[in-house]
C-alpha cells in the first residue's frame, strides 16, 4: 500500500473505507518508515531556519509554547486543545493522548495526519529493493514511471476519487469551486520535503478547529475530519455500492474532470465548458443528425433533463428559474466553444449593468455560472446513487 496526504489531521482507531472495489481508504501511518516520512516534512515545512521564511508569509506556526509564543496558536497547544476538547467526546483522540503523551509535537503530529491509502500493487517496494541493489554496485539514477504503472494509475484514481467524494461531502455550497480533501496530488512530494505553505495551513486549521469541538459556521464544516467523518463514510459507501464493470469507466473519467478543474484549470471559461460536459456524459445523447438542429437539441437536453433532476434533488427550489439559468449556463458554454467572446463579453457587461452588487464584476458574474454548475453537478450525482436506472433512462431518452 502506498499514500498521498490530505488536508486532514486526526487520531483514527480504524481506517475509513473510501472504496472496496478501487482499495481506497483513509487512515492515520501505521508504519515506522510513513511517519518518519511525514515527520521529516512537518520538520523542513515548520521548523527551517527563519531565513527561509524571511521573504514571504508560508503560513508557520511556532511548534512549541514558550513565554514568547504567549497568547498564540502553536502546535503544542493545538494538541493541547485537541486532547482537552475531544478526548470525552471520541475514544480515538482519548487512547491516542493515552498512548503517545510525553512524544515530541512533531510526532505526535505526524502519527494522526490522516492519509489517503491506495494500492500500487507492491511496486514501491520493488523499486526500492532495485534502487539499494544499484546503489549497492556503484550505480546511482532514477525510474521513469508513465501511464500503465500501478503508482501512477491507481494513485491518479485515488486523486480524481477524493474530488469527486469532496464535491459530495463539502458544507460550503456558495463558494465552493472545485477543492478536494486531499493536500498533494501524487504520492511523490511527500518525498521531496520542502517548506509547503498549504501543508502549514493545514496545521493552522487544525489548530484553529482544536480549539473547540464546535464549528459554527457550517460551511467549514467538512474541513475538519471529526466533524465530516460520518458523512463521508456514508457517502463513499453509498458511491462504491453503485460502481460496477459497466460504469467505473464513466465514474473515473468524471472524478478526472472534477480533478482537472479543481486543481489545474486558473481559467474560469476552461472551467465552465468542462463542468458543462460532465452534466452533458450523465444526461445527453447524441441527436438524430437528420432530424435535429445538434446545438440546438443538446442545449434542450442539458437543461430539461439537468432541471428536472436538480428539482428531483431538492423540491424546495424553483424549477423554472434552474431551467432559465442552466439555459443562461448553456449559451455561455457555447459562446465560449464557438469562440463567440464578444456575445460572451455582451452578456457579463449585461449582469454586471442589471447587478445591485456594488462590488460586482465580469469576473465574478463568471464565476458563480461555474459555482452554480458545482451544485448542480452534485444534484445530479446525488440522484444517479439513488436511482442510477432514472437517470440512465433519462440519458437514453
Amino acid at each position: 500500500m502506498n499514500f498521498i496526504l490530505t488536508r486532514y489531521i486526526f487520531p483514527i482507531n480504524e481506517p475509513l473505507i473510501l472504496s472496496n472495489r478501487f482499495n481506497f481508504c483513509l487512515d492515520n501511518p501505521r508504519t515506522e518508515e510513513e511517519i518518519a516520512i511525514i515527520k521529516e516534512y512537518l520538520d523542513v515545512s515548520l521548523n527551517s531556519p527563519d531565513l527561509v521564511y524571511k521573504h514571504y508569509h508560508e503560513n508557520r506556526i511556532p511548534i512549541k509554547s514558550t513565554k514568547e509564543t504567549t497568547n498564540l496558536l502553536t502546535v503544542e497547544s493545538a494538541l493541547e486543545g485537541l486532547n482537552k476538547n475531544y478526548s470525552s467526546l471520541d475514544l480515538s483522540v482519548h487512547d491516542f493522548f493515552t498512548k503517545y503523551r510525553e512524544l515530541e509535537p512533531l510526532e505526535k503530529l505526524a502519527r494522526m495526519w490522516v492519509i489517503a491509502r491506495y494500492n500500487d500493487e507492491g511496486e514501491y517496494q520493488r523499486l526500492q529493493e532495485i534502487a539499494l541493489e544499484e546503489s549497492s554496485n556503484g550505480r546511482t539514477g532514477f525510474f521513469l514511471l508513465d501511464k500503465g504503472n500501478p503508482i501512477i494509475d491507481n494513485s491518479d484514481n485515488l486523486v480524481g476519487f477524493t474530488y469527486f467524494l469532496s464535491l459530495l461531502v463539502h458544507t460550503d455550497k456558495e463558494f465552493y469551486n472545485g477543492q478536494s480533501f486531499i493536500l498533494h496530488n501524487d504520492s511523490f512530494t511527500i518525498q521531496h520535503p520542502k517548506v509547503d505553505r498549504f501543508f502549514n495551513l493545514s496545521v493552522m486549521y487544525f489548530g484553529f478547529m482544536s480549539y473547540s469541538h464546535e464549528i459554527k459556521n457550517l460551511e467549514d464544516h467538512w474541513k475538519s475530519f471529526y466533524h465530516i467523518r460520518d458523512e463521508l463514510a456514508s457517502v463513499s459507501k453509498k458511491l462504491d455500492g453503485i460502481i460496477d464493470d459497466a460504469n467505473q469507466e464513466k465514474i473515473l473519467f468524471i472524478a478526472n474532470l472534477l480533478k482537472v478543474v479543481g486543481n489545474n484549470l486558473k481559467d474560469e471559461c476552461a472551467k465552465l465548458v468542462t463542468l458543462v460536459s460532465i452534466i452533458e456524459l450523465l444526461l445527453t445523447h447524441s441527436p438524430d443528425y437528420n432530424r435535429f438542429n445538434i446545438e440546438d437539441s443538446i442545449s434542450k437536453q442539458f437543461r430539461l433533463k439537468a432541471s428536472l433532476l436538480v428539482y428531483q434533488n431538492d423540491k424546495s427550489k424553483d424549477i423554472e428559474k434552474v431551467k432559465i439559468r442552466l439555459k443562461e449556463i448553456y449559451s455561455q458554454r457555447s459562446n465560449i466553444a464557438h469562440g463567440n467572446f464578444k456575445s460572451l463579453k455582451d452578456y457579463l457587461r449585461k449582469e454586471v449593468k442589471k447587478s445591485k452588487e456594488e462590488d460586482i464584476s465580469e469576473d465574478i458574474v463568471l464565476e458563480r455560472l461555474s459555482n452554480d454548475l458545482f451544485n448542480f453537478i452534485r444534484a445530479i450525482i446525488e440522484e444517479y446513487i439513488k436511482d442510477r436506472k432514472l437517470v440512465d433512462f433519462l440519458k437514453e431518452n
